[in-house]
């Protein structure tokens, strides 16, 4: 008899413990899901943010490269401020090209290779003739 009132605890322990893990855990899960939704831009808000900042990254990327030395970390620089954008599903093409054209820069200035400074300079060349509000 003491066994079973032994294993009842147990087993009324063990039911306790479950119910306050799940309790818990969906006040975790409520807490999350309004964290996310507080973050939540619209797309055109999205887009906007994306048309603002890219042409300040490309003046500051031009700035720098019409310099007569610029360093690695420089364009690192450059390229981190660009990748830390968010991208618009519209402009992910856009967005790798000038990616690209950061890259083919840095080629550059580890390879000193002339066509990775070409390279980049085409993509944003082809990036500011496919998009006019980077012409700003």
């Amino acid at each position: 008899m003491t066994k079973n009132k032994g294993l009842l605890i147990l087993l009324l322990i063990i039911f306790i413990i479950f119910l306050y893990l799940i309790i818990t855990s969906e006040q975790v899960n409520i807490n999350v899901v309004k964290e996310d939704k507080t973050n939540i831009i619209s797309p055109i808000e999205l887009k906007n943010n994306y048309q603002n900042a890219v042409p300040k990254i490309l003046d500051e990327y031009a700035s720098i490269i019409n310099k007569e030395s610029f360093v690695l970390e420089e364009i690192a620089d450059v390229k981190n401020k660009l990748l830390d954008l968010k991208v618009p599903q519209e402009y992910k093409e856009l967005h790798l090209s000038l990616v690209l054209a950061l890259t083919e820069m840095e080629n550059f200035l580890i390879t000193e290779i002339p066509e990775s400074k070409q390279k980049s300079q085409q993509y944003i060349t082809q990036a500011k003739n496919n998009y006019n509000w980077l012409k700003i």
